[in-house]
């Protein structure tokens, strides 16, 4: 699978000035991570007036061992969205400082959330160039499901474990859909879909699936999207004869012609999970 939602951004330092006043409600929020050779500073502005809040004015300041001070403004992804913290609330950390490369300084990291019902998650990584004296910058859109920062290996760097969102109302509804484990590293500056590097998480993440799966079999929930996530994720671990076999049992038993999935057959159903699986890389 490709790093298909990463962007990178070359950034200049540049002077941030002092927050002026805002309209009337308006709250400064502030969060910092600190390492004793490196601190850094998120800055934003949640509004005032009727629910629900919006959040404005992101900004992070990082100042090295040395003294020297960078600063940039962080704006939304797309016109018009929030710069929040992931979350949306002041009391949720976003700022971090992680090793996430193995070559030069811990990044600064920063997780952010666009606004709306259940999307959308990212996050910006700031990764110092010395060869350029300055901080670049890397964003990746996370979608539906926020990453958990985790050490998976033994080699001091952390990884993002999060799920993938294309399946995000593919098969179903959103309520009803499921999202195979995805994990991501940062390296040389941009981010690189490493899931297969992980095969035990990936089978366990199945197992959570198959009994998902096994508990709603006979309740008023289609099953579709949770069977795409398990099979997805049996294709990964090169096991996806014994996937489909699970899926074309469900078949048999009429599990796949749930009021909520519209008029697709199972047997449309069938034919379009394939092609997906295909067209997304997991069948290779």
């Amino acid at each position: 699978m490709t790093a298909r939602r990463t962007l990178f951004v070359a950034v200049l330092a540049l002077a941030v000035p002092g927050v002026a006043g805002g309209a009337a409600g308006d709250r400064h929020h502030s969060q910092v991570a600190r390492t004793p050779a490196l601190s850094a500073n998120f800055s934003y502005v949640e509004t005032g007036g009727q629910l629900p809040h919006h959040y404005k004015d992101g900004r992070v300041t990082i100042v090295r061992a040395d003294g020297r001070r960078f600063a940039f403004s962080l704006r939304p992804l797309r016109p018009g969205y929030d710069v929040a913290p992931t979350f949306a609330g002041p009391d949720e950390k976003a700022i971090h400082i992680r090793r996430l490369d193995k070559q030069g300084d811990p990044e600064v990291v920063v997780d952010l959330y666009w606004g709306g019902a259940h999307c959308c998650f990212y996050t910006v990584v700031f990764r110092y160039d010395p060869a350029a004296k300055t901080y670049l910058r890397a964003s990746h859109l996370w979608g539906d499901t926020p990453p958990r920062l985790r050490e998976l290996g033994s080699d001091g760097r952390v990884e993002f474990v999060s799920g993938d969102d294309r399946f995000a109302y593919a098969f179903t509804s959103f309520a009803d859909s499921a999202f195979p484990v995805q994990v991501w590293t940062f390296a040389d500056g941009r981010f690189v879909d490493a899931t297969r590097s992980f095969p035990a998480l990936i089978r366990a993440s199945a197992k959570r699936h198959l009994a998902e799966y096994r508990s709603e079999q006979r309740s008023d929930r289609s099953v579709r999207g949770i069977l795409a996530a398990y099979l997805a994720e049996r294709y990964l671990l090169g096991e996806a004869d014994g996937g489909w076999a699970v899926v074309h049992r469900a078949a048999a038993r009429g599990e796949l012609a749930h009021t909520y999935d519209g008029s697709d057959t199972a047997a449309t159903y069938l034919h379009r999970l394939r092609a997906f699986l295909a067209r997304n890389g997991y069948s290779r």
